[in-house]
């Protein structure tokens, strides 16, 4: 078993967690050999505002306005499923931005 960071940023914080301000910052056990997925499926169970606001749980990804980093990496939920948690990982949720 290992213990993982999570970050949810600005924004993405205050609607999941209505009295937050700024980011929220986490910290989530993990069995060993544990996916992204399984991780994020884990996370929707035990807090609802996670599934209302991040991940999508009837369509098993993230919503199109959150982005996640995994280990300073920006990837796609779809290869959440190839990702192996491990001791001291980083997860980030970030709004999406977009603009010129």
């Amino acid at each position: 078993m290992g213990r993982i960071h999570i970050e949810v940023g600005y924004w993405l914080s205050e609607r999941m967690v209505p009295e937050q301000r700024g980011r929220l910052l986490l910290g989530e056990e993990v069995e060993e050999g544990q996916t992204l997925s399984g991780f994020l499926e884990g996370l929707e169970a035990k807090n609802s505002g996670f599934g209302e606001v991040i991940y999508d749980p009837q369509r098993r990804e993230l919503y199109p306005w959150v982005q996640i980093i995994y280990n300073s990496r920006l990837i796609r939920c779809k290869d959440a499923s190839v990702i192996t948690l491990a001791d001291g990982d980083y997860i980030g949720f970030q709004p999406m931005y977009a603009g010129g």
